[in-house]
């Protein structure tokens, strides 16, 4: 009898074959960071996974007296469909296992923040932190190191530990104000950013942050009552003097929008869309607006 080809054991080769290729790239970039040495090494599993998955399953041997009415019919369009189908249903199934499995592994290398290596730490901070693990100004700085190094969660963690020394550290309080509103979690922001001002209410910085939370939802009399209260703390920039003159202007205070806006210039000359809405809004010195557009466009 002629052999005939079995697809399903030409698949599980193929698959074979592709397990075998990454897990040889597994083994030459081994050297890599971690990141890479896991997805190489999923994409082995997953292979050899599916090859296991397309093997062809040993049939038992028939005996052969069967009589004719005994033997299976030829399949018809309908079961040759349900098969189709089912044999789809197992690759999606598998497929989606795969890609959770894959992240699972990467999850575990990535979203390991909670082991807090301190090699970007100054050693006098880590030195005061293993003489006493509750320093305040150790576990300050080093949240502080991970927030410059945008590893929040890291960050946070120090923060919390902080505030469950001192609940009212509003420098704390502001930082993980701001660590929220730098990822959009704006409502959370807020939160914090109120216990920071519950702690300290002069603080100029929070009070800043608060304006941005609602200024970026676009929620501009909230952002006006806080940028406000942050002007009149001392804070002194071109984009609050900026943003103040627009606010103003919309609320039809032109004497102050002017002023605002001439400020705005005087902290950051590079402003220059300012002088066409003062050439609008102040069309007595309109031409010495339009001089000084030209100026500094030069």
């Amino acid at each position: 009898m002629s052999e005939t080809t079995d697809p399903s054991g030409q698949r599980a080769k193929q698959w074979q074959k592709r397990a075998i290729v990454f897990a040889f790239i597994f083994a030459i970039t081994w050297g890599l960071p971690a990141f890479f040495n896991w997805i190489f090494l999923g994409a082995t599993l997953y292979c050899y996974f599916l090859s296991l998955l397309h093997r062809p399953r040993a049939q038992a041997e028939r005996p052969q007296y069967k009589r004719a009415e005994r033997q299976q019919p030829h399949q018809t369009a309908t079961e040759r469909s349900q098969v189709l189908a089912k044999r789809i249903v197992i690759a999606i199934v598998a497929t989606v296992f795969g890609i959770f499995f894959l992240l699972f592994l990467i999850g575990l290398f990535v979203g390991d923040d909670e082991s807090y290596t301190l090699d970007t730490v100054p050693d006098e901070f880590q030195e005061k932190l293993q003489k006493n693990p509750n320093d305040i100004e150790a576990l300050t700085q080093i949240g502080n190191s991970y927030f410059e190094d945008f590893q929040y969660d890291s960050a946070l963690a120090y923060y919390d530990r902080v505030l469950a020394i001192n609940a009212r550290s509003s420098a704390v309080l502001y930082n993980k104000g701001l660590i929220y509103y730098n990822q959009q979690q704006y409502d959370e922001s807020i939160v914090w950013l109120k216990k920071c001002l519950e702690a300290e209410p002069t603080y100029a910085d929070a009070l800043l942050i608060m304006g941005h939370n609602y200024y970026d939802r676009q929620r501009h009399d909230e952002a006006f009552s806080w940028y406000t209260k942050a002007y009149e703390a001392g804070i002194e920039n071109a984009f609050l003097s900026h943003v103040l003159a627009y606010l103003h202007d919309n609320k039809g205070n032109t004497g102050r929008a002017i002023a605002l806006y001439r400020e705005a210039l005087k902290l950051d000359s590079s402003r220059t869309e300012i002088y066409s809405r003062l050439v609008e809004i102040d069309p007595s010195n309109a031409m010495l607006y339009k001089r000084l557009e030209q100026q500094s466009a030069q």
